[in-house]
């Protein structure tokens, strides 16, 4: 949609099956009642100029499998995303203050939710018929330092080897951990200083390393597991992944479709 645009009226794109996308430009700062109502859009990209999902905006919208609603959102109205049957991710902003009545109702493809530390309201039957939702996760967006994060008898590490994290996991911090921690590592080796580790083993401060990177130092030491670096190479990934790149590849040659490129973005086209 142009960039001029201010305001996207009632109805203004109501059961336009063709539609497969859309991009709303910022400027816009509400999404009016069943502006993309029973569309075929299966991806959507809101401004973050946002502020109001109002009643029905996105309801039947049955391809539409993800939604990430920018910060600055505090309301979503009205079955705002009512019978999105397909819709499995929902990103809810650290603003949203007000999930109305039947917001996600019949979101039969919805397993788990994040609701933010903020909102005052969930409306009755917001979440009525959703089948497969499992999880309700409450969000805090209060950070924790890592001394905090320490203090605990297990701690696993997920964070990617930069600058700043490469050897962060040493004498020093561990000093400050639990006496007999486990810790496990499945993210780089670059993150646990070696000789460190090795230390902590041997005293009984660090009771148990966990890792898929089976240096050479750690081989033989007592307390510490290794464990192969599979990642996708295990026999149900090769399959998954096997039948995943077929799939995609029929979707492309029968459609038109692009998805995981390494190279192009993702392209999705109508038949």
């Amino acid at each position: 949609l142009p960039a001029s645009l201010k305001v996207i009226g009632d109805n203004a794109f109501y059961r336009n099956y063709s539609l497969a996308s859309v991009n709303i430009p910022d400027g816009i700062t509400e999404t009016m009642p069943k502006c993309f109502y029973a569309t075929g859009i299966r991806s959507v990209k809101l401004p973050k100029s946002l502020k109001v999902i109002r009643n029905a905006s996105f309801a039947i919208c049955k391809k539409l499998e993800c939604i990430d609603i920018p910060e600055g959102v505090e309301t979503l109205e009205l079955d705002a995303f009512g019978e999105c049957i397909s819709l499995k991710y929902v990103k809810l902003p650290s603003t949203l203050k007000t999930i109305n009545r039947g917001v996600f109702w019949k979101c039969r493809s919805l397993k788990e939710i994040t609701i933010p530390a903020n909102v005052e309201t969930i409306g009755e039957y917001a979440f009525f018929h959703c089948d497969s939702l499992k999880h309700v996760y409450n969000y805090s967006p209060e950070p924790q330092s890592l001394s905090v994060i320490f203090n605990r008898k297990g701690i696993t590490i997920h964070v990617p080897a930069t600058a700043d994290t490469k050897g962060m996991i040493n004498a020093t911090t561990m000093a400050g951990m639990k006496d007999g921690v486990k810790i496990i590592n499945l993210s780089r080796d670059s993150l646990v200083k070696s000789a460190d580790m090795i230390e902590a083993l041997a005293s009984g401060k660090v009771s148990r390393y966990v890792t898929d990177f089976a240096t050479p130092e750690l081989i033989g030491v007592k307390g510490a597991i290794l464990i192969p670096h599979l990642g996708a190479s295990t026999e149900e990934s090769e399959d998954n992944c096997a039948v995943m790149a077929a799939l995609q590849m029929d979707d492309y040659l029968q459609n038109g479709n692009i998805k995981n490129s390494v190279n192009f973005p993702a392209v999705s086209m109508p038949r």
